[in-house]
């Protein structure tokens, strides 16, 4: 599938076609993997950790990135040729999404 680009931002103005959407029923098992797998360590790992982060403890924020990175969550739409996983920006955004979950639960309860 091709995509036409949009200059600036035409996509707000435009007509959205149903093709060049997605919904999460049509997330791959990859992209379902990966987004548990973010889940996984937001709740295990990040969390537990932010009385340090936002303690402006670098070497934990740099442990649980180095994590991130080993798990692949970082270069997930990364070109191969900069040792990224070249995905898709619905993968990329699923993750950060999953993140991100995270985190609004804890600024609720922080």
């Amino acid at each position: 599938m091709t995509f036409q680009a949009i200059d600036g931002l035409g996509y707000l103005l435009g007509d959205a076609r149903c093709e060049q959407t997605f919904t999460p029923e049509e997330f791959s098992e990859e992209q379902r993997q990966m987004a548990a797998v973010a889940e996984e360590l937001a709740r295990e790992e990040i969390l537990p950790q932010l009385k340090a982060i936002d303690g402006q403890d670098f070497e934990k924020v740099v442990s649980l990135l180095r994590k991130c990175g080993e798990l692949g969550l970082l270069g997930v739409d990364v070109p191969e040729s900069h040792g990224g996983m070249a995905l898709d920006k619905a993968t990329s955004a699923l993750i950060a999404e999953k993140i991100t979950e995270m985190a609004m639960v804890i600024a609720n309860c922080w």
